[in-house]
């Protein structure tokens, strides 16, 4: 009798790998998360209970997507469509794996605001041939600098507006 329960236990840790791997398979980037970073409890919350082992998933992978926008900000400053990329698929995530609003609310509070701007083109001698429009993208931590560089603007109008009427 004892030996057949032991069976019986091996069957059915064999139908819970299955499971798990058909669940590591059938997942994007959490699931490529939880491989990468190889986490013992991890493991063990997934043999425990696969609701829990969904939620531990979904909190490795809010990690993953904060180090990776942290790390563009850091390293490649003009990255930043590549930032909103990134912000876009974090927000996706949280709505496919169904997240409070008030989460999905945090990563839209990362997303920046896209600007219209302008730029003087030059032709191959340097001579000016117009302006071409171009978005940019303004992050709210870049908020701050935003007030400084128009007040800058302003200054080297009234500069080039001084300047313009002592020549005439």
């Amino acid at each position: 009798g004892g030996a057949r329960g032991h069976e019986g236990s091996d069957e059915q840790h064999a139908r819970d790998r299955g499971r798990d791997r058909a669940a590591l398979l059938h997942h994007d980037s959490p699931a490529t998360a939880t491989e990468a970073t190889g986490s013992t409890t991890a493991a063990a919350a997934e043999e425990e209970d696969p609701e829990e082992a969904e939620a531990a998933r979904t909190v490795r992978a809010r990690g993953v997507y904060e180090r990776a926008l942290r790390s563009l900000k850091e390293t490649q400053s003009d990255a930043k469509e590549e930032r909103v990329m990134l912000l876009e698929a974090w927000r996706a995530f949280e709505e496919a794996v169904g997240s409070d609003p008030d989460v999905i609310g945090k990563v839209e509070k990362k997303m920046p605001r896209r600007v219209k701007r302008k730029r003087p083109i030059y032709t191959e001698d340097g001579t000016p041939a117009g302006q071409e429009e171009y978005y940019d993208y303004i992050f709210p931590e870049e908020q701050g600098a935003v007030p400084n560089l128009k007040i800058l603007e302003a200054a080297y109008k009234w500069k080039r507006q001084k300047t313009g009427d002592d020549e005439a």
